[in-house]
């Protein structure tokens, strides 16, 4: 395999190109088919060392277990089923999901308090406040009276806020 006093002093993207061109036999300067068989084991030698680079498989390791990393590498590269992925293909990030989290604390903390200042119902008071409100509320996927009502029930529940009004 390769050694980590390296040939190639190429980009990523040059190695790519390099790999991409087949060897050509017919080109090679051989006089003999023994030194035709030796100069294609030679551009063969490259190859692998140029996919080990590419890949970033350390020269200082045992052969065989650069072997099983470049058949690793090239089976990720030609099947999807043998990839890993390092984090989810969707959803919000922990940080977007915990700044959500604090808006919708404040908004359960503005609403407690306008709900004990308007002494309303819980129903009546997410309606009102959802109304005057609903820039902020609309930021942390609150749209309806009702499912406002619900974030705040399930946030009181969560951090024990409790309420002094009355009414549901």
């Amino acid at each position: 395999m390769h050694r980590s006093g390296r040939k190639f002093k190429l980009t990523k993207e040059d190695l790519r190109a390099f790999l991409r061109k087949p060897i050509r036999a017919y080109r090679l300067k051989a006089t003999t088919a023994e030194e035709q068989d030796r100069l294609i084991a030679e551009q063969t030698a490259d190859r692998i060392e140029a996919m080990c680079i590419l890949f970033d498989i350390p020269g200082d390791w045992p052969d065989d277990v650069q072997w099983e990393w470049l058949a690793r590498c090239l089976a990720g590269e030609a099947f999807a089923g043998c990839r890993t992925l390092s984090r989810g293909l969707g959803g919000p990030r922990k940080s977007t999901l915990a700044m959500a989290r604090k808006k919708k604390e404040s908004l359960s903390l503005r609403f407690e308090a306008y709900r004990r200042a308007h002494r309303l119902s819980e129903s009546a008071a997410a309606a009102n406040f959802l109304n005057k409100n609903l820039a902020d509320c609309n930021e942390v996927g609150l749209y309806t009276p009702k499912s406002f009502a619900q974030a705040m029930r399930a946030l009181r529940k969560e951090t024990g806020i409790s309420t002094e009004a009355g009414g549901s």
